[in-house]
């Protein structure tokens, strides 16, 4: 395990430490965040997935027992550290919203994006923080506490704010921001410093304003997983969370963002004490619909890799009406339609990638060969012979080609590492263009054969890729369909060897996705990004017979993906952590 500061304190920023010198200093606010150690445990990167199929025919996953949580004999009690984590802005801004009853508020265009290419393959915040990313987080919370105290009655239950109403503001903002009860010393603190900020001749608002900073630049508030203070229970010999910080977990995994109301009561009563109360309190987060399709969405841009939705571009002689609003068309699309299907559909991820059926408007309509008008986006239907599931949309389809034609490599690049979780090394430093059409070699895929059998990547890299790129050549850049390329016709037949050793023989794309769709080894992949998703990094090596639990438990339930869910959120891994180092139980 590594330790990064957050922000060691510097000629900049160390007169903002006011919390922790207990002492206020106007237009220089504390964070907290000042000398705070993130840990950046650095796990296994080695691939379990296939060791999760088992060498059976058909490449069925080895078998386990049922239920929410429930294993096999084989199962591991390892478990992964928590790793700490900071908020990433989607989580900021929802949690901001819920705490101050404010469905408007919005970020600031200067707060730090989130860092790409996180351990766990999804987008997670930057545990490196700079002196810049502070700065951005007191403009924010600056911004924010301004707004919120505009009506102090409101905010704090109170017509003149003393000492005592104070108090017991603090009490109940500090235990919703920090997702925990408040130490009667940290109460204190925030009293103190609003009598300083009254002597220092602020305002009641702005003196209300000033503890609402000091509660959104804490690493408490910004910090999703806190490292107990107490000596933690072991079990086994690794560590399960407090009821508080499996609060945290389960809404910041389900959610986006910090406990409920609900949830916070039933931690406070002790209902969040067994597995079978974390699967009521999963199963109520999953059916409320604006919370459950955020979190949906957010998961499936990370799992293909669709980031490129913001900013792609596309050859605007071929595609004169694309714009910024067409890109953010395909990335609601997309949230709509998995939405639709695993909330409101049949809930699987069979139906994911097989469906018949998409949604549009009148950018996109034509991108499926169809006429609509108006912004709204609206459920189509699409022509099965052609193309089905979300791998065959026009989100994935855009995100994945060239400005202007197909690119197959891309394409089975995404299929290949995130249906089949396969590993692929680094590419070359120096990659040469692909060769222009000629009489011999005039269609993308006819080059792109042409070029990588003369070249030693091929072996290792595009003889594992291409074809599983070859079945999408039916698509140009923007996702639309064709049957030519360059004036030829396009061939989507060929066969591929998964990494788990399968061999896939296909006609065309809509026979190729609907292979992938019943195969074990897509199933135990996507059970993997969800449960990397969930705890924020990879498994580990000793996890894999707890991944392959999950993977047997949701081939068995028909790839339903919120009994999957629900599946995790019991499960030991994310009840339970390693020991940090130089940490006892």
């Amino acid at each position: 395990m590594r330790l990064v500061s957050i922000a060691e304190p510097t000629a900049d920023n160390r007169g903002e430490d006011c919390m922790q010198d207990q002492h206020w200093q106007r237009g220089a606010l504390a964070p907290f965040l000042v000398g705070v150690a993130l840990s950046a445990c650095s796990t296994g990167s080695s691939n379990p997935i296939h060791d999760a199929v088992a060498n059976t025919p058909n490449g069925a996953v080895a078998s386990g027992g049922a239920g929410a949580g429930g294993g096999t004999a084989a199962t591991s009690l390892a478990v992964g550290v928590d790793p700490v984590q900071r908020m990433k802005r989607r989580e900021v801004i929802n949690t901001l919203r819920q705490l101050l009853s404010d469905p408007s508020l919005l970020l600031t265009d200067t707060y730090p994006d989130d860092a790409a290419g996180s351990e766990s393959g999804f987008v997670l915040a930057a545990n490196n923080v700079s002196t810049v990313d502070v700065r951005e987080f007191r403009i924010l919370a600056e911004a924010v506490a301004a707004k919120a105290t505009q009506n102090l009655t409101k905010l704090t239950g109170c017509h003149t704010v003393d000492d005592a109403c104070l108090a017991v503001f603090v009490k109940n903002f500090g235990r919703r921001a920090y997702r925990r009860p408040l130490a009667d010393a940290e109460v204190a603190d925030f009293i103190v410093l609003h009598s300083a900020a009254l002597a220092a001749g602020d305002s009641p608002g702005e003196a209300v304003a000033v503890v609402l900073e000091s509660f959104l630049q804490s690493p408490h508030f910004m910090i999703k997983f806190e490292l107990t203070e107490q000596p933690p229970a072991s079990d086994g010999g690794v560590l399960a969370l407090t009821t508080y910080q499996l609060a945290s977990r389960l809404a910041f995994f389900l959610g986006g963002s910090a406990p409920d109301d609900e949830l916070n009561s039933a931690v406070d009563a002790g209902q969040l004490a067994v597995p079978a109360d974390i699967e009521r309190e999963a199963q109520r987060l999953l059916a409320e619909e604006s919370r459950a399709s955020d979190m949906l969405a957010d998961f499936s841009l990370g799992w293909l890799e669709l980031g490129r939705l913001t900013g792609l571009r596309k050859d605007l002689t071929l595609y004169p009406n694309w714009t910024e609003q067409t890109n953010d068309d395909l990335r609601r699309a997309l949230g709509l339609f998995v939405s639709d299907i695993v909330l409101r559909g049949d809930g699987t991820l069979r139906s994911l990638l097989t469906s018949t059926q998409a949604f549009a408007n009148e950018r996109l309509a034509p991108l499926y060969g169809q006429t609509l008008s108006g912004d709204s986006l609206v459920k189509v239907d699409l022509d099965p012979t052609r193309r089905i599931g979300l791998l065959m949309q026009a989100p994935f389809l855009a995100t994945t080609a060239a400005e202007a034609g197909s690119l197959p490599p891309r394409r089975g690049a995404r299929i290949y590492k995130h249906l089949f979780c396969g590993e692929l090394g680094a590419p070359p430093m120096v990659i040469p263009p692909l060769p222009p059409a000629d009489l011999t070699l005039k269609t993308t895929r006819q080059r792109f054969e042409g070029q990588h059998s003369q070249q030693a990547c091929a072996k290792g890299c595009h003889n594992l890729i291409d074809p599983m790129g070859f079945p999408f050549e039916s698509f140009a850049g923007g996702g639309d369909y064709r049957t030519q390329d360059n004036g030829e016709a396009v061939n989507t037949a060929g066969s591929v060897t998964t990494p788990g050793g399968t061999t896939i023989a296909y006609r065309d794309g809509v026979e190729f996705v609907g292979t992938l769709a019943k195969l074990p080894e897509v199933h135990a992949c996507y059970a993997a990004h969800w449960y990397r998703y969930a705890l924020g990094r990879r498994e580990t090596e000793p996890e894999r017979p707890n991944l392959a639990d999950l993977a047997s438990q949701f081939s068995a339930n028909d790839t339903h993906v919120k009994r999957l869910l629900v599946s995790i959120a019991t499960s030991r891994a994310f009840r339970f952590r390693s020991l940090v180092e130089g940490e006892t139980p």
